[in-house]
């Protein structure tokens, strides 16, 4: 298409899609694909730029996580967990009871509650796979497997047990770093 000087496209020139088959105008005046099969009501109307309504999306997402109460549009069990009441109130009491201090280094700031037995482990020891089960799990809210730490600490630890920075370690090696 022709433009004028001011960058404006000019008047009665032929467009470059006229004539050509399967294309029309939407709504909004762009081009639009009539040959793709879409339909409204279809199955796969979310996959054209439309959303379901969010009680849909909510009953979906209930009926693969298998919670019967909805906690979130999370992905993993983990990040549910992690938004849970009883979660939130377990890392307060971890808190409290260590004085809001580190306990490696006694920083005061921005504290990570650890578990002492690992999240992962508990999960896989007492077979849970909803958040449901979760809530009901003892051991996985009992204070005395939680300790305060600060951040470096908590990366310290984790990269001294093989959890966190395997990466980072692994890109230097192959780096030659």
């Amino acid at each position: 298409m022709e433009r004028d000087e001011n960058g404006r496209f000019m008047k009665n020139i032929t467009p470059w899609n006229k004539g050509i088959t399967g294309y029309s105008t939407s709504k909004k005046g762009k081009p639009r694909n009539t040959n793709s099969g879409y339909q409204k009501g279809h199955t796969n109307y979310h996959k054209h730029g439309n959303t379901w309504d969010m009680k849909s999306r909510i009953k979906l997402s209930m009926s693969q996580t298998g919670d019967k109460r909805f906690t979130g549009f999370k992905r993993d069990l983990r990040s549910r967990i992690m938004v849970m009441r009883e979660y939130l109130q377990w890392r307060s009491e971890v808190f409290k009871r260590d004085n809001y201090h580190c306990q490696s280094c006694g920083e005061k700031g921005y504290l990570e509650a650890h578990h002492i037995i690992a999240f992962s482990k508990l999960l896989k020891m007492f077979k849970i796979t909803t958040s449901e089960q979760a809530r009901k799990c003892k051991e996985l809210w009992n204070i005395g497997n939680g300790i305060t730490y600060c951040r470096e600490c908590h990366i310290l630890l984790d990269e001294s047990i093989g959890k966190r920075g395997m990466g980072i370690k692994l890109k230097l090696n192959n780096m030659g770093g």
